[in-house]
């Protein structure tokens, strides 16, 4: 498939995706996340800004686009999702995790 069948899309039509969005949303689909998501999870203190801002608003919005239709057409459901935390010491004295136990998730 190329970009033009990706922008034909039933699904991207209904959302009224722009090439712009499916173009963002595609690429994010390749290798190329890990250097849209790199300066979320490790900021360079030298850089304030992203260096990626109008492809992770595309991503954003057309996203967004995209869970709007599927909400409306019934096919979302309501999932909870958990993260852990890394780099994070338990202390008995301010933490009641361990005396009264936690929550561990996977997402299946």
């Amino acid at each position: 498939m190329d970009l033009e069948d990706f922008c034909n899309h039933p699904s991207a039509r209904t959302a009224k995706l722009h090439v712009a969005h499916v173009f963002a949303l595609r690429l994010y689909t390749t290798a190329a996340f890990a250097r849209v998501n790199g300066p979320f999870r490790d900021p360079d203190p030298d850089r304030p800004t992203h260096p990626f801002p109008i492809t992770v608003h595309y991503i954003n919005e057309g996203i967004s686009k995209l869970r709007a239709v599927g909400a409306e057409e019934g096919g979302l459901a309501r999932l909870d999702f958990w993260r852990g935390m890394q780099n994070i010491g338990l202390d008995d004295n301010k933490c009641n995790f361990l005396k009264d136990g936690g929550t561990v998730s996977t997402t299946t």
